[in-house]
């Protein structure tokens, strides 16, 4: 049975990108909410983005939504910094609200 060593890259970490998006459906009926990331480790940070609540805390302010205010769509683009296969830091790089 082979061991997996994690390599030098991958406890130094890279940086990856993902986007968290929530969004209308296309009835305008309900919402939908899109978390992406170039790798898993970047849509594990995506999903991390919107269930921890000082991410999405950060994630709401950037993207100009009062704490008790309505939600509003928005996207937002995260820089994440992986480590040992899993995110590590994770930024809000930008966040827009899209046009209706």
């Amino acid at each position: 049975m082979a061991s997996t060593v994690p390599s030098p890259a991958s406890l130094h970490g890279s940086v990856l990108h993902a986007s968290s998006a929530l969004l209308r459906n296309l009835a305008n009926t309900g919402w939908v909410l899109i978390l992406s990331g170039l790798t898993s480790s970047g849509t594990e940070a995506a999903g991390e983005a919107v269930c921890r609540p000082d991410l999405c805390q950060q994630l709401l302010q950037a993207a100009g939504i009062p704490p008790r205010g309505p939600i509003v769509p928005f996207e937002a683009l995260l820089r994440v910094k992986a480590v040992a296969g899993g995110p590590a830091d994770i930024r809000i790089v930008a966040c827009r609200k899209p046009r209706a």
